[in-house]
């Protein structure tokens, strides 16, 4: 250390950039010298900004970057940002090893937001996989950072049903990516900043050194020109039809960052009218029956389509709008054409199908940003419906479960619009219904969601409360609040697993498998693994009669085994039913789940190796 201290500053400086930046902490702790050489708050900027790309929103970081470097603590912040990614690893570091409180550790976590987003991806994507934990230490990163990605989702949903904060049609489509690819291939700033940069090319941008630049264009022109623009660059519609349905099509971040940039009609439509947006054109979806089409608000022109002798067309004449101008509307079909879609044939489609002249101007009109995102996730439910029953088609991006888990959360946040208009009692017992179908999928798949639960169970099964009248509203039954059951959930979790010992060889009883085996069914042949057992079969008498348990073999009084099949559901199978595969590996995504319930996977002994030795210590 002494030679240093005849180095010059400048000297000093230059080694100290070289540091990573815990090293950098640590070295300017050693000395005065040292603290005031490399204090200086550039270099602590720099290094914050290098060592973490994800930012809680309270740090204001885009505010801060833009100010000068000597107003901001930027050490100070380096020094908080690592303090949060310490307790970050110690909480997970507890929840990794322990079944008890394992929820609420998770939790924990997610609390902390994006500050914790960073060191939640080195885990899931840099862990070796030769670590003594792999697959739980990558199963668990990814289960909170869904966790997070959720809770912004909903609460992006919450506030467009509740309409108190406007949310553009990005954010509420963006919403699924985050809900179920987890922010994987772009989050809403990805989203926001790809569709700003979109937004400035297509301002710059001409097909031929003839046309016109942006700023000689008019209304209608503009629009057609941010088209031609998405169409020529593929960033629309989709080059390969039989592939229409993939999941991946109902995605704005696939669409936007992933080659080929394929998408649904309605997800073409959501990046054109939100480009259109950014250059001050007004545009909206239409709520149109098996297509989406973009309707554009342009000033009328002398030139415009003569619609005359249509039915239900009295409301597609020129108007006013709100500077006193008139206006009219074109359409446009980013997924299928550059060039402004006719009037007349969509009319005498909707005809055609059987709408009603006095409903035409309300299909053809744009609809609600809620109506997209509902739409939105019936057509993802859908597309990987299609994908879980066709056995030759690759394997969807998104699984069935969170599909239809996306889709029955935006049932109960957006509704039935039509239903909500009728009848609010109705619409509310309807969503008070979807939230056992919810709690169903949380307990089985998304455990680390029961908080989300909780909150919903807030606003829609209130203990007791007045409605909109001021009448006393009585609570609902004991066997009808899911409250009491996420209340055992919670219990559950906080106490400690009472611990299974297997059976002596004196009880009688030969368990022959273990925990973290893995087998394929005698007589259905699917595969799975062994999560739990018990000695004979602990089913009520109404399932054991139900799945003929006695006509087994060895009926009812055997071991029984809880496993998870490879398709990720929840099975009770009896020990004559099961037949371990000595060499077959379990499949990429079996190996992703089991992270759940397991630490790795032993390939000399074809085993999962425990990660629930509190319940089952001898397997």
């Amino acid at each position: 250390m002494e030679h240093l201290d005849r180095l010059p500053n400048e000297i000093l400086l230059s080694i100290a950039s070289h540091l990573p930046p815990a090293e950098t902490l640590a070295f300017s702790q050693t000395k005065k010298r040292h603290n005031s050489v490399v204090g200086d708050s550039l270099r602590w900027r720099r290094r914050c900004l290098e060592t973490w790309r994800y930012w809680h929103e309270s740090h204001e970081v885009s505010t801060l970057i833009k100010d000068s470097p000597l107003a901001v603590s930027w050490r100070k912040i380096f020094e908080s940002r690592q303090v949060t990614d310490r307790m970050t690893e110690k909480v997970f570091e507890t929840l990794l090893k322990k079944q008890q409180c394992r929820i609420r550790n998770m939790e924990d976590v997610a609390a902390l937001g994006y500050d914790v987003k960073d060191w939640l991806l080195r885990q899931r994507n840099e862990t070796p996989d030769d670590a003594h934990d792999v697959l739980a230490r990558r199963y668990h990163a990814d289960a909170i950072l869904g966790l997070m990605h959720r809770t912004d989702a909903i609460d992006i949903w919450t506030r467009l049903a509740k309409n108190d904060l406007p949310v553009t049609l990005e954010d509420a489509l963006g919403a699924y990516d985050l809900f179920v690819l987890a922010g994987r291939y772009g989050d809403l700033k990805d989203i926001h900043a790809k569709l700003d940069q979109l937004a400035e090319e297509v301002r710059q941008y001409t097909l031929t050194a003839t046309d016109p630049p942006w700023t000689d264009l008019g209304t209608k022109a503009r629009a057609l020109r941010i088209v031609e623009y998405l169409r020529v660059m593929q960033l629309v519609g989709n080059q390969d039809l039989s592939r229409y349905h993939d999941t991946r099509n109902n995605f704005l971040s696939m669409a936007l960052f992933e080659e080929p940039h394929t998408s649904l009609p309605l997800q073409s439509v959501a990046i054109f009218c939100s480009i259109a947006r950014r250059l001050d054109i007004s545009a909206q979806p239409s709520n149109y029956p098996g297509h989406v089409y973009a309707v554009v608000e342009e000033p009328w022109t002398r030139d415009a389509e003569d619609t005359s002798g249509l039915p239900g067309l009295e409301d597609f004449a020129p108007r006013r709008g709100e500077n006193g101008r008139s206006h009219q509307r074109m359409y446009v079909d980013p997924f299928h054409s550059e060039e402004e879609i006719p009037v007349a044939p969509l009319i005498q489609g909707l005809a055609s199908m059987g709408v009603p002249p006095q409903q035409i101007p309300g299909v053809m009109g744009p609809t609600s940003v809620a109506e997209i995102a509902r739409r939105t996730g019936r057509n993802l439910r859908y597309s990987a419906q299609r994908a879980w029953k066709d056995v030759n088609a690759p394997p969807p991006h998104v699984s069935y479960e969170t599909a239809s888990y996306a889709d029955n959360w935006t049932q109960v946040l957006l509704g039935d619009a039509q239903l909500t208009r009728r009848n609010r009692d109705v619409a509310l017992e309807a969503s008070r219904h979807l939230v056992g179908a919810l709690l169903n999928q949380a307990q089985q798949h998304f455990p680390q969601d029961i908080g989300l639960i909780e909150r919903l169970c807030a606003s829609l099964f209130p203990r007791r409360s007045n409605d909109e009248d001021g009448n006393a509203q009585q609570p609902l039954p004991h066997h009808l609040d899911p409250r009491d059951e996420l209340a055992e959930l919670r219990q559950a979790d906080d106490q400690p697993r009472r611990p299974k010992r297997r059976p002596g060889s004196d009880s009688g009883v030969a368990i022959q498998y273990r925990v973290g085996q893995f087998f394929m069914h005698k007589n259905y042949n699917y595969r799975g693994f062994i999560i739990g057992w018990d000695q004979t079969c602990a089913m009520p008498e109404a399932w054991i009669q139900q799945m003929h348990v006695n006509e087994l073999e060895n009926g009812r009084h055997q071991p029984f085994y809880h496993i998870i099949d490879s398709d990720r559901d929840s099975r009770y199978v009896a020990q004559e039913n099961i037949r371990l595969l000595g060499i077959e590996a379990p499949s990429d995504s079996l190996m992703s789940l089991a992270g759940r319930y397991f630490k790795r996977w032993d390939s000399e002994a074809h085993i999962f190796v425990s990660n629930l030795e509190e319940e089952y210590p001898e397997d």
